[in-house]
C-alpha cells in the first residue's frame, strides 16, 4: 500500500514538474540547445552569418545550411550537421561544405541529403546549385544534375523518388539561364526536358504525395499573360484539375497575388501569405494570409499589409500558424509571430521573446519544440545568431500534450536510478538518455511501460530523456546528481 502511495505521489510530482516546465518554456530559448553564434570569418572581417534552412534528422540531430564559415568556434562552411543539443558533429566532414551559400536542405527517407544553393563545388566535387550527399556527408556521385550554373532556392522529393528543384539554372551546353522548376530523376539527377515550364517560389508535398507549387506557369513562352499563384501538378507535370488553383492573370504591369510563403498542416490543408502589387508607387497595394482546403478550396482569408513581409510559414500540430518576417530592422515587424487556426492574432504569443529580425525557416518538431533559422542577432534579449530552438507549451495538439504529461520520470534530479512510467496505449518502443553533446549514453528497449534506468555510472549533469513511441518521440530534460 505504501509503495503504491509513493508511486502515485511520484507520478503526480512528475506531471506537475512537466506542466511547470512547459509553462516556463513558453517562447523561450531551450537551455538544452547550445546558444548559437554563426559567423563569416575573413582575413579582414568578422561578421554574423545566417542560416537559411534547417532539417531534423531521425536521430534528433540537424542539418543546417546558409552563409557562414564558423558555428560556435567550429570551422564549417555553409553546411553543417549538429547534434540534438546544437554541437557541430565532428564525424561530419568539414569538406562537405560548398564554396557558396546554401539556400535549401532536405533529408530524404533513405537518409541522403539534398542541398540547393548558389555553389559551384561541394564535398570536393563540381556541382552547380544542386547536389546530394550520403548520410555520412560524402558526395552521392550517382546524382549529377546537368547544370552548368545553378541557384536553387527550394527542393522537394515525391514518394516516387522524383526530385524537384526551384530556382535559376543553366543547362550544360547552353548559354541561357532559365528561371523554371526542374523535374529530375531521383537516381541520376537528369532533368526531364519535356517538363512544362513553371516559375516556383515554394514547393509543398501533400500527404497524398502530390506536389503543390507556389508560383507561375507560362503559356506562350513567357511567365506573363497567364499564371497561378498556388496550383498542383500531376506526375506528368500537367495541372491537376481536381485542385482548385488560386488563379491570377498577370500582364507584366503589376498584379498578383505573389506568394511569399506557404505551408501545410498535418491533414494537408494549405496556408499561404501573398500580396498584390503595381509598377508605380505605392508598389504593394494589399496583402493577405489565406487558408485552403487540401484540394484548393478557400477556407478563410484575412487582409493585412504586414503579411507582404512574410518570408517563412509553418503550421503547428494544434493548427496555429507561425509566421517569420523578412524584415532586417529590429524596430519594425517582429521576427516571429503567430495566428490562431481562425487566422486571428494569437494573444498568447509574445513576439518579444523570439528573434528580433529576419527569419528564413521555421521547423516545428514532433515534440513541440520550434527550430527557427535566419539572420537574426538576438532572441528575447539574448545574443543568439542565426539559429535557436524555442520551447512553447502551446504547440502540440491536446492528445500530444496528454502523451507528454503521461510520460513520467522521477525522481528529478535522479540519484542512482531514474524511474519511468510510459503511456502503454501509445506503444513505447525505446528509451534513451543523451548527454550535452547529443550522444546516446544509455539506451534500452521497452518491454513494459514501467521501468527503471541505472544512472549511477553517469556523470553529474543535464541529460535529455528521449522516449520513442510508435507515432513519434517525447523528450524531457533530466538532471543526474
Amino acid at each position: 500500500m505504501q509503495a503504491n502511495s509513493l508511486r502515485w505521489w511520484y507520478g503526480l510530482l512528475g506531471i506537475l514538474v512537466l506542466l511547470t516546465q512547459q509553462a516556463a518554456w513558453a517562447q523561450a530559448p531551450d537551455p538544452g540547445f547550445q546558444a548559437t553564434l554563426i559567423y563569416q570569418i575573413g582575413a579582414s572581417f568578422n561578421v554574423p552569418g545566417q542560416i537559411n534552412d534547417v532539417v531534423q534528422l531521425p536521430g534528433g540531430g540537424y542539418i543546417v545550411g546558409g552563409n557562414f564559415t564558423q558555428i560556435n568556434g567550429v570551422a564549417r562552411t555553409n553546411l553543417a550537421k549538429l547534434s540534438a543539443t546544437g554541437v557541430p558533429d565532428a564525424t561530419w566532414p568539414a569538406a562537405a561544405g560548398p564554396d557558396r551559400e546554401v539556400r535549401a536542405v532536405l533529408v530524404q527517407p533513405d537518409g541522403k541529403v539534398l542541398v540547393g544553393g548558389d555553389f559551384q563545388n561541394i564535398a570536393g566535387a563540381s556541382r552547380a546549385g544542386l547536389a546530394r550527399l550520403l548520410p555520412n556527408g560524402t558526395l552521392d556521385a550517382a546524382f549529377a544534375p546537368p547544370f552548368a550554373i545553378g541557384s536553387i532556392n527550394r527542393v522537394a522529393v515525391l514518394p516516387s523518388g522524383r526530385v524537384f528543384a526551384a530556382g535559376t539554372t543553366q543547362l550544360t551546353g547552353t548559354t541561357t539561364s532559365e528561371d523554371w522548376l526542374r523535374s529530375l530523376d531521383g537516381t541520376t539527377g537528369q532533368a526531364d526536358l519535356n517538363f512544362p515550364r513553371y516559375n516556383a517560389s515554394d514547393l509543398v508535398v501533400q500527404p497524398n504525395g502530390k506536389l503543390v507549387v507556389a508560383g507561375f506557369y507560362n503559356v506562350n513562352g513567357s511567365r506573363f499573360g497567364s499564371g497561378s499563384c498556388v496550383f498542383r501538378l500531376l506526375p506528368s507535370g500537367a495541372l491537376d484539375p481536381s485542385f482548385t488553383a488560386v488563379f491570377s492573370l498577370n500582364t507584366g504591369l503589376g498584379g498578383g497575388p505573389v506568394v511569399t510563403a506557404i505551408g501545410q498542416d498535418l491533414n494537408g490543408d494549405l496556408y499561404y501569405t501573398s500580396y498584390f502589387y503595381t509598377d508605380t508607387s505605392p508598389f504593394i497595394t494589399g496583402a493577405s494570409l489565406n487558408h485552403l482546403l487540401p484540394n484548393g478550396g478557400t477556407a478563410g482569408t484575412v487582409q493585412n499589409l504586414s503579411f507582404a513581409n512574410t518570408s517563412s510559414l509553418a503550421v503547428q500540430p494544434n493548427g496555429r500558424v507561425l509566421l517569420g518576417t523578412r524584415t532586417t530592422l529590429p524596430t519594425s515587424q517582429p521576427g516571429l509571430s503567430r495566428v490562431l487556426s481562425t487566422l486571428a492574432p494569437d494573444a498568447s504569443f509574445l513576439p518579444a521573446n523570439g528573434p528580433t529580425t529576419a527569419v528564413k525557416r521555421i521547423l516545428v518538431q514532433a515534440d513541440g519544440a520550434i527550430m527557427v533559422a535566419g539572420s537574426f542577432l538576438s532572441v528575447g534579449g539574448q545574443t543568439i545568431i542565426g539559429l535557436v530552438r524555442l520551447l512553447d507549451g502551446n504547440v502540440l495538439k491536446v492528445s500530444s500534450q496528454q502523451l507528454m504529461a503521461s510520460t513520467r520520470a522521477w525522481p528529478v534530479p535522479a540519484h542512482g536510478q531514474l524511474h519511468l512510467a510510459l503511456d502503454a496505449a501509445s506503444r513505447p518502443q525505446r528509451v534513451e538518455l543523451l548527454d550535452a553533446l547529443g550522444r546516446v549514453v544509455l539506451a534500452r528497449a521497452v518491454g513494459q511501460p514501467e521501468l527503471a534506468l541505472d544512472v549511477a555510472r553517469l556523470q553529474t549533469g543535464a541529460y535529455v530523456l528521449r522516449v520513442q513511441y510508435a507515432d513519434g518521440f517525447v523528450t524531457r530534460r533530466i538532471a543526474v546528481e
